[in-house]
């Protein structure tokens, strides 16, 4: 990872989603304006935060002008922001980092890397995940061993449809997306439910004609207390909306016949 990228032409969307994130919100902008490759804009979408987050991000924004905000004056929920940022980036590539979670500094270089090596469009790229549980008090707890998760280890579509058969769920965290693509599916993620990214990028990747790995940790995702990725604290809406999207991810491969057979399904 030394060779420096000469060439920047490539304009990256770095879309953030910020919902009361005071305590993480700095951390976040820091890794997203430090990152190594610098033709970049950074777009954060803010869902009617009631907290001092907004004020952050624009203190940020006098910082670096390539800092534009979003804000929504009543609360539209994540399926919304992430459909609203992506209409209004301007990158030819596209990459989501929640509001409490934060990039390695080469994440974008590693992640167009391959755009440039290739020198043609790849509808999907991928790097690694460091998972981390995280107190209120900023205090992060490594979880019991490293857990690198994400598509990167595809290699070819039969690895991604394989991978979805036995667990019914990719997310988005450390992947770049081609805009050209992305705009080419007319698709849009969920706003009436949350978990929206689960079925979202397993449709997305389904249809994909190119991805290409990174073997680089992009992407740190931070699970809080309360957050709604932690399933022991969940509501009973919450559990409603995550088998919602599971029905909706076995009606997918269904319509793509790619489930396996019932013999094998009983196991």
């Amino acid at each position: 990872m030394n060779n420096k990228i000469n060439d920047s032409s490539i304009l990256v969307s770095v879309l953030i989603t910020n919902y009361n994130g005071e305590k993480f919100i700095d951390k976040s902008l820091e890794s997203v304006v430090n990152q190594t490759y610098k033709n970049i804009e950074i777009i954060v979408g803010d869902d009617a935060s009631t907290d001092g987050s907004v004020t952050l991000i624009k203190r940020w924004q006098k910082i670096d002008p390539r800092i534009k905000i979003l804000v929504n004056k009543e609360n539209k929920g994540i399926g919304y922001q992430r459909n609203n940022l992506i209409a209004n980036a301007k990158g030819q590539y596209f990459c989501f980092l929640d509001g409490d979670d934060f990039y390695n500094p080469r994440a974008v270089e590693s992640l167009i890397r391959p755009v440039y090596k290739k020198r043609h469009d790849i509808d999907v790229i991928s790097g690694k995940v460091w998972w981390q549980g995280i107190t209120e008090e900023k205090q992060i707890v490594k979880w019991k061993m490293p857990f690198f998760v994400n598509t990167w280890m595809f290699r070819t579509k039969n690895d991604a449809i394989k991978y979805i058969r036995r667990n019914l769920g990719i997310v988005f965290h450390g992947v770049l997306f081609n805009k050209k693509y992305y705009d080419s599916l007319n698709y849009k993620f969920d706003e009436h439910h949350i978990f929206e990214d689960i079925g979202s990028m397993i449709y997305i990747f389904l249809k994909a004609k190119t991805f290409y790995p990174v073997n680089y940790v992009c992407y740190n995702y931070v699970r809080r207390k309360n957050s709604l990725s932690n399933f022991k604290t969940m509501n009973f809406k919450q559990i409603h909306d995550a088998l919602w999207q599971f029905d909706n991810i076995l009606k997918i491969l269904n319509k793509e016949k790619m489930l396996y057979k019932k013999k094998y399904m009983k196991a």
